[in-house]
């Protein structure tokens, strides 16, 4: 397992990272910066306002989502092919 740290995003791609993570059975822990934390307590009517907004996904977010459901059905259906490492993989593919 890996950790994926992103740093500075802007709040319409919060959703997108959070449903990828979903997608992807993966922890997802998203912490407001400190100007954000700043800027909600001065301002809690905009804040709540600007939250309820749903991000919309971009081409590429939506090709992710669907690419990592049609390999988990796969998966699921015993349909994917796993190797033990690169060089079978390779072999495989006849690109050895």
């Amino acid at each position: 397992m890996s950790t994926l740290v992103i740093e500075n995003v802007k709040d319409e791609y919060i959703n997108a990272f959070r449903e990828l993570s979903k997608a992807l059975r993966a922890k997802c822990t998203i912490e407001p910066s400190k100007k954000a934390k700043n800027a909600k307590s001065h301002d809690t009517k905009s804040s709540s306002a600007k939250s309820a907004k749903v991000a919309k996904l971009s081409k590429f977010e939506k090709a992710v989502l669907k690419a990592s459901a049609e390999a988990k059905q796969a998966r699921a259906k015993g349909n994917c092919k796993t190797f033990a490492n690169a060089r079978e993989a390779f072999a495989d593919a006849g690109l050895i």
